[in-house]
């Protein structure tokens, strides 16, 4: 499989719980005073979305409103485990040695999906989801939960691994072993977020920001003129988004992803185990990372990415971010009692507020 064209600049050297994903209700368009801004608001791939954009020119609200809901909901037939017909339920179902022609959209994630598993030397792999579920944090979560027993996880491990897919250039997708099945919640987010910002541009709309579930992409300038300011939570244990900031980032023509365990969580006779689950060893990491966010080109590589930091850790996730062009990570350690610590790139400091 190739790295798509958008990654190349990236890659040359330089000195929660999983969501299902669910068709949009759109809850309305907002026009702001500035009549020129208008404000779209709904709920996707299990979470909800929020843009923004300065719209000039002849096209409509309504008419923007209907082209993102189609963008979202192509997104979710391609790629959502929820929906029994969609190409990645196609594939989870297929018999080992069978092969699946997909989408190009769907090739394009896993196209990014295996550039970073190989990055991370296999931290991130949408092969993981058997693992996840044998943790207690797939969707149906035992209330009596308690960890598995390692023959169990050697069990399951066994069945993943991104290697035990092909994807031919003519976009066959081959299932290599029994038992693989596919889960894009951790890179999907972003590439929606991607997707709906190529769509607005499209548009002819060049002042934007687009969220989903965090996850944001922007361009140009808001409404003051300004650089746009996107929030970093910090990482309290069961907080709610925005409940309070650890940092705030001024950025432009960037996206961010945050990934974090704070929200997402088991304890058990007083040890705490991570929903980020290391598909190296099939354990729930220990880096002691509590939130990781990525400042990258595209959203699609930064949500993927921001996974694979809570499994690498500081030292190994800072020598990463920095041999990549054009991408900044700021990692919050957690320290115990209550207290964080940060690690930054050298170039996430200009970003911050």
């Amino acid at each position: 499989m190739t790295i798509s064209d958008n990654l190349r600049p990236i890659l040359n050297k330089k000195a929660r719980h999983l969501l299902g994903f669910f068709y949009i209700i759109v809850f309305g368009i907002q026009c702001s005073p500035q009549s020129d801004w208008v404000a779209f608001h709904g709920t996707t791939m299990g979470t909800t979305y929020s843009i923004t954009i300065e719209s000039k020119g002849t096209t409509t609200a309504s008419a923007i409103q209907r082209g993102i809901d189609s963008v979202l909901t192509e997104i979710n037939r391609q790629m959502s485990t929820y929906i029994p017909t969609s190409e990645i339920s196609s594939f989870n179902a297929l018999p080992p040695g069978d092969t699946l022609i997909i989408s190009e959209e769907f090739a394009q994630v896993l196209d990014i999906s295996r550039t970073v598993w190989e990055l991370t030397g296999g931290a991130f792999d949408v092969t993981v989801y058997p693992l996840v579920k044998l943790w207690g944090f797939g969707p149906e979560a035992d209330p009596a939960w308690h960890p598995p027993t390692g023959d169990r996880i050697e069990a399951v491990r066994s069945r993943i691994g991104f290697s035990n897919i092909w994807l031919s250039p003519n976009r066959e997708l081959t299932k290599r072993l029994a038992g693989i099945s596919l889960d894009l919640n951790a890179v999907a987010k972003g590439f929606g977020v991607d997707q709906v910002a190529r769509y607005l541009e499209g548009a002819g709309i060049s002042n934007y920001l687009v969220e989903i579930g965090g996850e944001v992409r922007c361009r140009g300038t808001n409404r003051q003129g300004k650089r746009w300011s996107v929030g970093i939570d910090r990482p309290a244990e069961g907080s709610v988004p925005g409940e309070a900031l650890e940092s705030v980032l001024q950025i432009k023509n960037r996206a961010v992803a945050t990934s974090g365990d704070y929200r997402s969580f088991h304890k058990y006779k007083g040890q705490y185990y991570s929903h980020a689950i290391d598909p190296r060893n099939g354990f729930p990491t220990k880096s002691g990372v509590a939130s990781a966010t990525v400042v990258a080109p595209t959203c699609a590589f930064a949500d993927a990415l921001a996974t694979a930091m809570m499994i690498l850790g500081e030292e190994e996730g800072l020598r990463l971010a920095e041999s990549l062009t054009d991408v900044e990570i700021l990692l919050i350690q957690r320290i115990g009692n209550g207290e964080f610590r940060e690690r930054m790139s050298s170039g996430m400091k200009r970003l911050l507020r």
